[in-house]
């Protein structure tokens, strides 16, 4: 019994230097910008080129000047909701009752679906949107939809698919239907790429509307 332990015995020890050998090898694969301080960084032509090597400084693990983010300590009586666009990231760590619509639509599944302004000097991975008219409105819950009439479905199977409560319904996979088979693919979105397009954040009506209740919306609009 002794002597067949011995080869399975033999074997596995055999795995196991096999596997430590590729732990090494992979970690002399890794460059030393990796854990330690680049040698050699310049941005490039609209910043590409090795943006881990670009944040060492701030964000490495070993990196004598790393900034931790800080998370603000909450009051115990939270202040009301307030909704800003752009900035997401490190500074919703700074207000937790803050909503931040996220113009670069890297959390907005609606705005994703848009096409990014044309821009001359853009930067990869920043590729801002326009907010359809009404669309802060509508998040905020002061309009039931968005002022362009063709974009209107799209809202609304988007809405249906990430946010609906029951996962398994007819209205929700039939949603997920239309916005994977290409039916909103003729739509006419060149306006919302169209830098020199003026596309309003709110409605007349819904700005009207507004004053009339009292409600200052371009405080809330404000970028932060």
């Amino acid at each position: 019994m002794q002597q067949h332990g011995l080869p399975r015995a033999r074997a596995l020890r055999q795995w196991q230097l096999a596997a430590l050998l590729a732990v090494v090898a992979g970690l002399g694969a890794v460059n030393h910008y990796s854990f330690l301080p680049p040698r050699d960084y310049a941005p490039e032509e609209h910043y590409i080129k090795d943006v881990r090597a670009r944040h060492h400084s701030k964000h490495g693990l070993l990196s004598p000047a790393r900034q931790w983010p800080q998370v603000l300590r909450q009051p115990e009586q939270p202040p009301p909701r307030s909704y800003r666009t752009g900035t997401i990231g490190r500074a919703s760590l700074e207000n937790h009752s803050r909503h931040i619509i996220d113009t670069m639509a890297l959390a907005e599944p609606f705005l994703a679906r848009l096409p990014a302004i044309h821009i001359e000097g853009w930067r990869f991975g920043h590729h801002s949107r326009y907010l359809p008219t009404d669309y802060f409105n509508f998040v905020v819950g002061r309009a039931d939809t968005i002022a362009d009439q063709s974009l209107r479905g799209l809202l609304r199977d988007v809405q249906l698919a990430t946010r609906a409560p029951a996962l398994f319904t007819k209205e929700r996979l039939a949603a997920l239907w239309r916005l994977n088979s290409g039916h909103y693919a003729s739509l006419d979105l060149r306006r919302y790429q169209d830098p020199a397009s003026d596309i309003p954040i709110v409605s007349q009506d819904a700005c009207l509307r507004a004053l009339a209740e009292g409600y200052d919306w371009l405080d809330d609009a404000a970028p932060g």
